[in-house]
């Protein structure tokens, strides 16, 4: 359970909107010999919907300069549903803080782990991201947006 907890933070972080039922692994190791099998979790995939992938870079640029990125953040509706009548999936960033109101013990060492994040490192990781892959507003929003969501992920364990 602490695997899919950590995915659940590591969508809150980057502002990935695209986790749904589709978006879940399994990986079964065999063990002919001893007939025995074991299921483990897959490693997360598909984060395509992350960190403002979608927008324009005027868009980035306008929200960056109003200093929305935090609002940004909380408008996105990911694949996960807390309620089936609701036509919308949960905000990432809001399912991870009801869910680790209720199952703190699971998502302890993933939020641990986001609170200990060096933000200049952070900061070197995007910027090492090569120009074609990613326009100057994509990685200062993509900055923007990792830093904003540690902090709101850092409360959580308070």
């Amino acid at each position: 359970m602490t695997e899919l907890a950590g995915y659940l933070v590591l969508d809150a972080l980057i502002g990935n909107t695209d986790r749904h039922h589709e978006n879940w692994g399994l990986v079964v190791q065999v063990q002919r010999e001893a007939r025995k099998a074991s299921l483990t979790v897959a490693p997360s995939y598909d984060h395509a919907s992350s960190l403002g992938r979608e927008l324009r870079d005027d868009r980035r640029v306008e929200l960056l300069t109003a200093n929305r990125v935090d609002s940004y953040i909380r408008k996105g509706r990911g694949g996960i549903f807390r309620e089936s009548e609701k036509r919308h999936g949960e905000n990432p960033l809001r399912l991870v803080q009801v869910a680790a109101r209720t199952y703190p013990s699971y998502f302890r060492d993933a939020l641990e782990r986001v609170a200990a994040l060096d933000a200049n490192v952070v900061v070197r990781i995007v910027d090492s991201l090569p120009d074609e892959c990613a326009s100057d507003p994509a990685k200062r929003f993509a900055k923007a947006m990792i830093l904003n969501a540690r902090v709101s992920l850092q409360e959580i364990l308070k």
